[in-house]
């Protein structure tokens, strides 16, 4: 399962910029392999398309790719809602929705089931 949120990282100097935080989840009984995460761009009818958006840096305090989830268990990545924003600005057509989604070690894409809106992302900077 895949699964969005809002996230403030804590530290030492206090509370972090804003960031969307992509969780993966094992319902099932064996370990699975996450290979990767993020967001893809939909359609008009709301459907993930070929177009994504990835982050290539990984935070150092996150789990690093690939990522082992034994049974039962979840993880969480992030990215700061200003560089999703930048991202999502710079694409040539207007994105109208995007999904999180996380990366099996087989290829599968597992997506989240509510759809992010960007105006949603817009509003957060």
């Amino acid at each position: 399962m895949c699964t969005w949120s809002n996230a403030y990282p804590a530290g030492g100097s206090g509370t972090g910029e804003r960031h969307i935080q992509v969780q993966a989840v094992n319902h099932g009984r064996s370990a699975t392999t996450i290979a990767g995460w993020g967001f893809a761009i939909v359609d008009a009818q709301g459907k993930p398309t070929d177009r994504t958006i990835v982050s290539l840096v990984n935070l150092s305090w996150l789990p690093a790719w690939p990522h082992r989830l034994d049974s039962e268990s979840s993880a969480r990545w992030m990215l700061p809602y200003a560089d999703l924003w930048s991202v999502i600005t710079s694409q040539p057509t207007q994105v109208t929705g995007i999904l999180a989604f996380v990366r099996t070690g087989t290829g599968r894409h597992i997506y989240s089931a509510t759809l992010i809106d960007p105006n949603f992302i817009s509003g957060s900077r």
